[in-house]
């Protein structure tokens, strides 16, 4: 296959649920998945993101009345037992089945009629790729959160798909696992060019990845681009979903001039900050056109937020300009039954 072949090709495609009555789930959805690259599913809770994933997966398509047409790739699913698409699920133990590492891997190549030396091989080798030869041995039981879906990754990637689409697979990770899993996922498609659609409510660190974005809004395809295209989009419409845009995208915002090149990532932040800043030898920032342009920045903050006390807006600019970030009372736990990593904490940088 070369990069640039269609897997799936999505042609004025409507859906609705039993239940949903005239309410439509999918609106004449139209989109092309291609081999090799990664698309990036996004929108607001109930936008029908988990809705057109499970289309993509024949066995896990939802019942209910569909119209239009979803056309496969001819090797992509030559019956539904050996597809060459994959699934992972938001939460890994809905998804994992034998209670050993190395029994779940092997698992579903079991289940193909895989010979047992060609199992012992592939299961020596995903492990080495993924890293997780330490706990191969190890109960499912035993594992962290993070590690269940690395597990769950692993598990799909050893059945060597076309295609793996992701709904919502950081949501239960606390920071560090969603990092490590983005980064396997971004080395996965690096290495082995399998076309990848994720699904995903927080979008840091993943746009600057992105060969596409899709953007749902009740049903329908608002947005079909590039990442920067997709962050002009919102900011530019003033778009609530704007908030899931990375904290660089929403920053950079404020001192441009135009959307276009809006930073995507802390490292194309910080070369925006380079040509809007003067970095002095003690590593402080000053504005290039000192306090005058310090005010056209404030005045630039004002406009965005449309804030009516003006005088306040700038008194607060002007308490935190020589601030990266100032943080006061935090409270945070990785989940309800943890106990509390941070109590109370102030940061100021």
């Amino acid at each position: 296959m070369n990069k640039q072949q269609s897997l799936i090709e999505i042609r004025d495609f409507s859906f609705t649920y039993p239940t949903g009555e005239n309410s439509a789930a999918l609106k004449n959805i139209n989109l092309v998945l291609e081999q090799g690259t990664l698309t990036i599913l996004c929108g607001m809770s109930g936008s029908g993101k988990t809705t057109l994933l499970r289309h993509l997966k024949p066995e896990l398509s939802p019942k209910g009345k569909g119209d239009g047409q979803i056309n496969f790739a001819e090797d992509l699913i030559n019956n539904r037992q050996n597809s060459k698409i994959s699934f992972v699920m938001q939460n890994p133990s809905n998804q994992i089945v034998m209670d050993s590492v190395w029994h779940e891997l092997a698992f579903g190549l079991e289940n193909q009629g895989v010979m047992p030396e060609e199992i012992e091989r592939r299961i020596a080798e995903i492990a080495n790729f993924f890293g997780i030869e330490s706990w191969i041995d190890k109960r499912v039981a035993e594992l962290s959160g993070g590690e269940k879906q690395i597990l769950n990754l692993a598990s799909n990637m050893i059945l060597q798909p076309n295609l793996l689409v992701l709904d919502e697979p950081t949501a239960q990770l606390d920071p560090i696992a969603r990092r490590d899993f983005l980064q396997m996922l971004f080395y996965i498609h690096a290495e082995t060019g399998t076309g990848i659609v994720l699904s995903e409510h927080n979008l840091d660190d993943l746009l600057e990845n992105a060969d596409q974005v899709v953007f749902l809004d009740q049903g329908k395809i608002d947005f079909r681009g590039t990442a920067s295209g997709l962050a002009n989009y919102l900011l530019l419409n003033n778009h609530p979903y704007q908030k899931a845009l990375p904290v660089a995208a929403r920053a950079g915002s404020l001192i441009m001039e135009d959307a276009d090149g809006i930073p995507l990532s802390i490292k194309q932040g910080r070369d925006l900050l380079s040509k809007t800043f003067i970095e002095r030898d003690n590593g402080s920032l000053t504005s290039l056109g000192a306090e005058q342009d310090k005010s056209l920045l404030i005045n630039k903050i004002e406009e965005k937020y449309k804030n009516p006390d003006n005088s306040e807006l700038r008194a607060e600019s002007e308490k935190y300009a020589t601030k990266i970030m100032q943080a006061e009372r935090l409270w945070f736990r990785y989940s309800p039954d943890d106990n509390l990593v941070l109590k109370e904490a102030d940061l100021q940088i």
